[in-house]
């Protein structure tokens, strides 16, 4: 059958955050959180839930703040600077978030 799952809406000053991902002072990575309020206005800082604030600006159409927006979309391979950081942020402006390349291991095969 026909599922229908909500999405953002279009990014402006008024509503979204950018995230830049950075490793050693190199971009590596972007995203943009936007909140389901309509009301908010850039310059406003962000209700996130995770710092304990109950404001309803406080989510995406996927139900995430932007603590776990910021975790959950972290470039491939990389991890945070900071595993405890929690992120907050003003409409219309950048979080810039440090990180790290996560640790591998490699694998020798011996015929």
């Amino acid at each position: 059958g026909l599922s229908l799952t909500a999405s953002d809406a279009v990014a402006t000053s008024d509503n979204s955050v950018k995230v830049v991902y950075r490793a050693n002072g190199a971009q590596v990575g972007t995203a943009t959180w936007i909140t389901t309020a309509t009301t908010t206005k850039a310059g406003q800082t962000v209700g996130d839930a995770a710092n304990g604030a109950k404001g309803t600006d406080n989510q995406n159409a996927a139900g995430v703040n932007l603590t776990n927006f910021v975790n959950n979309n972290l470039p491939t391979g990389y991890t945070p600077a900071t595993t405890t950081a929690t992120y907050t942020g003003t409409y219309g402006n950048t979080v810039y978030v440090d990180v790290v390349a996560a640790a591998t291991s490699k694998i020798q095969l011996k015929a």
